[in-house]
């Protein structure tokens, strides 16, 4: 039986995930796989569209549901859309233990947009609407 690792969204500022940013394709439309500081990457389960198990941090390569595309918002805001189109969305705006991510959002909110806090070379802490930070329990 495998077990999937969780994604939350609430965190203190020094237990935030840094992500490390893996460009994919240099296109138009870049697309990034999102690596835990354990070395596995971010799923969107079944390529987003869903609002329970929506992301999972426990792959260990990358395919087209470890791909995400980053939309600029403004400044160092972005939405994470996944490879079907949906964007993630941080429940609330954040500070969920248990449901906080869902991945269905067809269009852009402020509960879609994340802060990229540059953490030192191509790593970087998801940070909230509301200020909390993306977290991989147990780091991914």
């Amino acid at each position: 039986m495998k077990i999937n690792k969780r994604l939350t969204s609430v965190a203190l500022a020094s237990t935030f995930l840094a992500l490390f940013l893996i460009l994919i394709s240099s296109t138009a439309s870049a697309q990034y796989a999102l690596q835990t500081s354990n070395g596995y990457y971010l799923t969107a389960v079944g390529g987003g569209g869903q609002t329970t198990d929506t992301i999972h941090s426990d792959a260990t390569v990358i395919t087209e549901y470890e791909k995400f595309n980053l939309i600029p918002q403004s400044g160092s805001w972005y939405a994470l859309q996944t490879i079907n189109g949906y964007y993630l969305t941080a429940v609330g705006g954040g500070g969920q233990t248990t449901d906080a991510i869902h991945s269905n959002a067809t269009v852009i909110t402020e509960y879609e947009k994340f802060n990229l806090i540059p953490q030192g070379g191509s790593r970087y802490a998801l940070q909230t609407i509301n200020g909390y930070y993306l977290t991989a329990v147990g780091g991914g």
